[in-house]
């Protein structure tokens, strides 16, 4: 059976002789101190983290390139949000080493104080940013409420599938504000909302071409790359003059990194996806899908197709999501030391027919104590197997037929959807799993 890579996020799995793309199964983090030499701007960052904060120690993700503080039993001594590198990188690339460590302890300073938020921080700097709601239930759940705080709530609206939150907008930092502080100032919901949207507004460039640049023949990228590229376009693009006369469909792999084309054909998708990719490498991710508006709302285009543009994004969006997730929980539930396993996804393309190959995502079904993500197919993993076991599965209908609506449930909080089983398997949907699968 041929396999063809559709995308890969953290590696290559193989079991039982079949190329499963796409695990998205990162490795833990690890201790700060045992990254690569070779990355200045991280042991930069790690200095002043460790001049602000000498009490604390930290640990560093490659793959999503993060910094994150080690729990201790004083929770005050060091950031209570992970630290995204990417932006910082490209904010501090023009900048000598003693003007990027003074930047970046100017960061960190403000980060510190965002808790004591002023008004006139507020009229003069208070943006709108846009979030997908998968990103958003993962920050809540890994936001609760700290013992003697306050939990963070909030404050969001929606256009469709798109999610906005208004942030303050610093020199260094971008910070949610929450409900909260928007009470403590004094402001009604909507009078918030309006304001962080004008003060966009008022920051966006009026004619085409001061926003944006043409890269080939019907597609063109946003040149503003001050971190709201992408909320312009989704929050009100009536106010927008966009250069070209068709409804846009946008790809923005970060919120500094915004496509558009008013094209629909499969190749033009499939080169704007390519080139936003290619620009978005060392930025905080936000979409892997192509978005369009559908009776005035934003939603990410579908397809049938895996194969097509439209489809092969959306599911990389999926993919990407689930593996974002999944990291976010592992951590969350060591931290909480809690025993639940988070399955990986997997997409496994087969090349029986060159023209149009099969794509097919799994996961590996443990039974009780597992958080499982939503895929075409479930490995049935509940036994132990050895080398020569055969690999068995049943499609998700059947696993959910089985199982019953009562005991397996999807959780409230999660998006992408998991499944959780509340009970353990019984001897007969032991015995029903294994009449109904296949071999793999």
């Amino acid at each position: 059976m041929g396999i063809n890579i559709i995308g890969i996020i953290s590696g290559i799995f193989i079991i039982g002789g079949l190329a499963l793309i796409y695990v998205l199964n990162k490795k833990a983090p690890q201790n700060a101190s045992e990254q690569p030499r070779d990355d200045t701007f991280l042991h930069e960052m790690l200095a002043v983290l460790q001049d602000v904060y000498p009490d604390s120690n930290f640990s560093y993700d490659r793959a999503s390139d993060t910094i994150s503080p080690i729990a201790s039993e004083n929770k005050d001594d060091a950031p209570f949000l992970d630290l995204f590198l990417g932006n910082l990188r490209n904010r501090t690339l023009e900048l000598g080493k003693a003007d990027r460590k003074d930047f970046l302890r100017k960061f960190l300073d403000q980060a510190a104080q965002s808790g004591e938020v002023t008004i006139d921080a507020l009229r003069e700097n208070l943006l709108m940013r846009n979030r997908t709601p998968e990103e958003f239930s993962l920050r809540q759940l890994l936001m609760g409420p700290e013992d003697g705080k306050d939990p963070f709530e909030p404050i969001i609206i929606a256009k469709g599938e798109m999610l906005f939150e208004p942030v303050l907008n610093l020199e260094n930092s971008v910070s949610p504000i929450s409900v909260q502080t928007m009470r403590e100032h004094g402001f009604a919901f909507d009078e918030f909302i309006q304001m962080a949207r004008q003060n966009l507004l008022s920051v966006t460039p009026e004619g085409s071409a001061s926003m944006w640049e043409k890269l080939e023949d019907d597609i063109w990228i946003s040149k503003l790359n001050d971190d709201f590229d992408a909320s312009r376009v989704f929050l009100f693009p009536e106010h927008l003059e966009f250069p070209f006369e068709g409804n846009p469909v946008v790809y923005a792999p970060s919120h500094t990194v915004c496509l558009i084309t008013d094209q629909s054909d499969d190749a033009t998708l499939a080169r704007m996806v390519e080139l936003g990719n290619a620009s978005a490498e060392t930025h905080r991710p936000l979409s892997r899908a192509l978005w369009h508006q559908d009776s005035g709302e934003w939603r990410r285009m579908e397809s049938d197709d895996r194969n097509s543009a439209v489809g092969r994004a959306r599911l990389i969006e999926t993919l990407a999501a689930y593996d974002d997730q999944k990291n976010g929980l592992e951590q969350h539930f060591d931290k909480t030391q809690q025993d639940i396993h988070v399955a990986a996804v997997m997409a496994q393309s087969d090349n029986t027919d060159p023209a149009a190959p099969k794509i097919e995502t799994r996961a590996v079904f443990i039974g009780k104590g597992s958080y499982l993500p939503k895929t075409d197919f479930v490995i049935l993993g509940f036994e132990e197997m050895s080398d020569k076991t055969p690999i068995d599965q049943v499609d998700w209908g059947t696993l959910e037929n089985i199982l019953g609506e009562e005991n397996f449930k999807p959780h409230p909080d999660l998006l992408p959807v998991r499944y959780q089983l509340e009970t353990d398997l019984s001897d007969s949907q032991i015995k029903a799993l294994r009449n109904a699968a296949t071999h793999l």
